[in-house]
């Protein structure tokens, strides 16, 4: 047991003093940045993956590049981002009264001021609430850029209120017994106080609303993928200056604290092993 616990102590420190090689590598060596000021596709801007990772820098405004669509229901929509929304209609507390209203999860059985016990249906397992992204572009460029940026680095919060709902749905549901109601897609329980029903609704983000986007990623495959932490998603106009300093200003401090704790986990280890 001791010497396992000196091998992962020592092994530890090792990995610690990769972390701060590469940050300090990434301090002397920041990233290629081509700046592609018209956001189109250009052949000499690919990363071949032969040596230091290459990227492009894009701006402007988000502008949908093909559909989005959810296969289980068959919406589409022009929008880079729909949310779908799966609710039932459930009993649930409110302070001592119990109420009736839509639900996004299940809401579990309780009991009232007066020892009275409500208990809803299960909550559909087969369909669940779901957001779907899509690849998109800048501008009036042509070169698309992965959804994945929209996906892990867009504040959702942030845009909360430019989420709208998506009216018109295609009459045909590919869920069974869901039936068209124009804006949603509702499946009866057929209980007079309508406990167990489940509708189906859609929200989008307006596109535009967002500014104007400043991207950095790598070109590979046809398009800008995010394809590691060197790349960078803003909500604003960036400079080069800007983002220049976001790969060398808390690499030296950042590398100096990886080799610290490598060298303390290393110690450590050896000490372990010498009791």
């Amino acid at each position: 047991m001791q010497k396992l616990l000196r091998g992962i102590l020592i092994a530890v420190g090792i990995a610690c003093f990769g972390v701060g090689y590469y940050l300090y590598n990434n301090f002397l060596n920041p990233p290629e940045i081509a700046v592609v000021s018209d956001n189109n596709y250009h052949v000499e801007n690919t990363d071949d993956g032969s040596g230091t990772v290459k990227l492009v820098m894009v701006k402007g405004k988000l502008k949908v590049k093909e559909p989005v669509e959810d296969d289980s229901t068959g919406v589409k929509s022009r929008y880079p981002i729909m949310k779908r929304v799966v609710e039932m209609y459930q009993y649930f507390p409110d302070g001592e009264k119990t109420m009736m209203g839509w639900k996004d999860h299940q809401i579990k059985s309780f009991k009232d001021s007066k020892g009275r016990e409500w208990k809803n249906p299960d909550f559909p397992s087969g369909l669940k609430s779901k957001t779907f992204y899509h690849d998109f572009l800048l501008g009036e460029g042509n070169l698309p850029i992965s959804h994945r940026f929209l996906q892990q680095k867009l504040d959702k919060e942030k845009y909360k209120d430019s989420f709208y709902y998506l009216k018109n749905l295609p009459k045909e549901c590919r869920v069974k017994d869901f039936e068209w109601k124009d804006s949603y897609y509702l499946k009866s329980a057929g209980k007079k106080n309508r406990i167990g029903d489940v509708r189906i609704y859609y929200k989008v983000l307006k596109y535009d609303d967002l500014p104007e986007l400043t991207i950095l990623g790598q070109q590979k495959n046809g398009k800008v993928i995010y394809s590691n932490d060197d790349c960078r998603f803003y909500d604003r106009d960036v400079t080069m200056d800007e983002i220049v300093k976001t790969y060398t200003q808390d690499s030296p401090h950042a590398a100096l604290a990886a080799v610290f704790f490598g060298t303390f986990f290393i110690v450590l280890g050896v000490f372990k092993g010498e009791r």
